[in-house]
């Protein structure tokens, strides 16, 4: 007697219906392959160790199993589908450090365990009484009775003599000299600030696009060639000007090299090779965010990126007496003296001789002073040369900074108020702007004394907020009273005024579905066809002309009137047939209407062809 396959079918889903469990064959996990299709109570068994789920699944030995909990499982890895499986383990012994382990057997008593990665922690050899853990660089710390650098504190000796605690707002006071190191052995004293961190190196906080730089979860963030897109870091506060903050960068460099910027003053140039560890200080100049900016041919992975917040009132040194420094001194973050540019302390010798800086508001009435040869003086009124910046000898009389703005760009600022400022927007690129504050520029051919403006002629380089920008000849008083604008090209060239010269330019007009075009869209306007859609004419007059562009890969038409008729590539189609693109995302055409029923396509950039009616 036969089983028909009716039968055994709805044995099978009867089988089904009950998730028993049901054993399916052997894994093998060495090349960390996703879960496969399964139904509830599919059972698999490893046969080789590795991960299960993908290169992010889970660790697997040879003998755990898995069973699906889930009826119609689709394949996929742990992300998409881990929740539906089961993972037994066949032989628990030691927890490796990636299920949550140590991964060894056993642990001396009392001794300290030091992380190793992804590998089974160390034991530390367990102290002796009074000997203390110590750190080493790039090694595991070890207790000691004597640790390096407190060899020769003697705390109890320093204290009794001259190390006092205080109950007031100080630590400790210290009632005598306090020497450091000596003549042959130097050493160095760090004051550390209480740095506030405000970044987290997460995908969320950097606008990585997965195409010009990629970047999942904590990292890395990595660069890919062919591209110069910058990144830019969102902190969970917003950047202060003339505030110092520490920015750390760690990674490997590839290809070329990278830049960034944070508060618009540029950091360490990120290597093109190696290992980028980056640790700067940055005095912010404006309230620009850290960007990164890459060479094309970079191909940079950024494992970490740290920026901390530098606050008042900590990290600071105080010293009521004179300060000594007998070599030269190193400001990082600049120097400010005084509460004012123009009051500040005296730095000069005793002779007052030249060659000096001199920063005063004493009696020699300088602002600032470079030597006393003219090379760079900057005075207040009682020195009869406020705001008047002299180098050799070549003067600007106006009160002139140069600071850095975003990317890093050069400032000039002109004038009492500083609304003349001249930028290098990028490189070999000079702007003049000020906010949104119109600007003009003026070339003279003629003119009198400076600051009356009574008789000139002159260019004017302007414009009108969101209206125009204006090229204009100005003149007054004895000036000309016709003047030509004359634009003259060199050899062959020509003037060749660029699209829309003569008219303004239309709003475009975007057709996410099929539909009719109206009369007042054809004269001049930019038509945007989104889909795989067709546009319908009205009837044409001569004059209008305009153009058609596909936004996505798909084939759209332009109908016609009954009565009119397309003339593509110099071949007049069938009154009231169509033209259609060839599916290309870009596709475009311009067209004019240059008699009574004919719209002539005079340029495309695709073919088009005759789509009929």
């Amino acid at each position: 007697m036969f089983a028909g396959k009716g039968f055994t079918d709805s044995i099978a889903s009867i089988i089904a219906s009950l998730n028993g469990v049901l054993y399916k064959g052997t894994i093998d996990c060495s090349a960390n392959p996703n879960y496969p299709a399964a139904d509830a109570g599919h059972m698999y068994v490893v046969s080789v160790a590795g991960k299960i789920g993908g290169a992010s699944g889970t660790d697997v030995v040879a003998g755990d199993s898995m069973i699906c909990n889930t009826d119609g499982t689709a394949a996929g890895d742990e992300a998409t589908v881990g929740t539906k499986w089961n993972i037994f383990e066949k032989n628990i012994t030691v927890q490796p450090v990636t299920q949550g382990g140590t991964g060894i057997a056993t642990i001396t008593d009392h001794s300290v365990m030091v992380g190793s990665g992804t590998g089974a922690v160390t034991p530390i050899s367990v102290g002796a009484t009074g000997e203390i853990l110590c750190g080493s660089t790039g090694a595991d710390p070890a207790f000691s009775a004597t640790p390096s650098g407190l060899t020769s504190l003697g705390v109890t000796t320093l204290k009794a003599d001259h190390i006092q605690e205080n109950t007031g707002s100080h630590g400790v006071v210290i009632d005598n000299n306090v020497e450091v190191g000596s003549a042959a052995a130097g050493k160095n004293e760090t004051i550390y600030a209480t740095r506030t961190p405000i970044f987290t190196f997460d995908e969320a906080n950097i606008n990585e696009d997965d195409a010009t730089w990629t970047m999942t979860g904590t990292g890395p963030l990595v660069h890919v060639t062919g591209n110069a897109t910058t990144v830019t870091l969102t902190t969970t506060e917003a950047i202060e000007v003339g505030r110092t903050y520490k920015v750390t960068i760690a990674g490997t460099g590839g290809g070329a090299t990278a830049s960034y910027s944070l508060g618009g003053v540029s950091g360490t140039t990120i290597a093109a090779s190696g290992t980028i560890a980056i640790s700067d200080y940055i005095t912010a100049a404006n309230t620009g965010a850290l960007i990164i900016t890459p060479s094309s041919t970079c191909t940079v992975s950024i494992t970490s990126i740290a920026i901390e917040k530098l606050p008042d009132a900590t990290g600071d040194l105080t010293v009521e007496g004179n300060l000594n420094v007998k070599s030269p001194a190193t400001f990082n973050g600049g120097i400010s003296i005084g509460h004012s540019p123009w009051i500040m302390k005296q730095l000069r010798d005793a002779t007052y001789g030249t060659n000096n800086l001199n920063i005063s508001n004493g009696t020699y009435s300088v602002g600032l002073q470079i030597g006393s040869d003219g090379t760079l003086s900057i005075r207040n009124a009682a020195g009869n040369e406020f705001g008047k910046l002299s180098i050799n000898g070549i003067n600007a009389y106006s009160a002139i900074s140069i600071l850095t703005d975003t990317a890093a760009s050069s400032l000039l600022t002109l004038g009492a108020s500083y609304d003349v400022k001249l930028y290098r927007d990028a490189a070999n690129i000079l702007a003049m702007r000020n906010t949104t504050s119109q600007q003009t520029i003026r070339v003279y051919n003629t003119a009198d004394a400076a600051g009356t403006f009574t008789n000139y002629e002159r260019l004017s380089i302007t414009g009108v907020q969101g209206a125009s920008v204006n090229i204009t000849a100005e003149t007054a008083g004895t000036g000309g009273d016709n003047l030509d604008v004359v634009i003259t090209p060199a050899g062959t060239g020509a003037v060749k005024p660029g699209e829309g010269f003569g008219f303004a330019r239309a709003t475009p007009v975007t057709h996410a579905a099929t539909e009719a075009a109206t009369a007042a869209t054809l004269y001049g306007t930019t038509h945007l066809v989104s889909g795989a859609y067709t546009v319908t004419l009205p009837a044409v007059a001569v004059g209008m002309h305009g153009r058609f562009y596909a936004t996505t890969a798909a084939v759209f038409s332009v109908d016609c009137n009954g009565a009119d008729h397309f003339v593509l590539s110099g071949t007049a189609l069938t009154a009231g047939y169509k033209v259609t693109s060839d599916g290309s995302v870009g596709a475009m055409f311009e067209w004019e209407c240059t008699a009574a029923n004919t719209i002539t396509i005079y340029f495309s950039n695709v073919t088009f062809i005759d789509g009929g009616a």
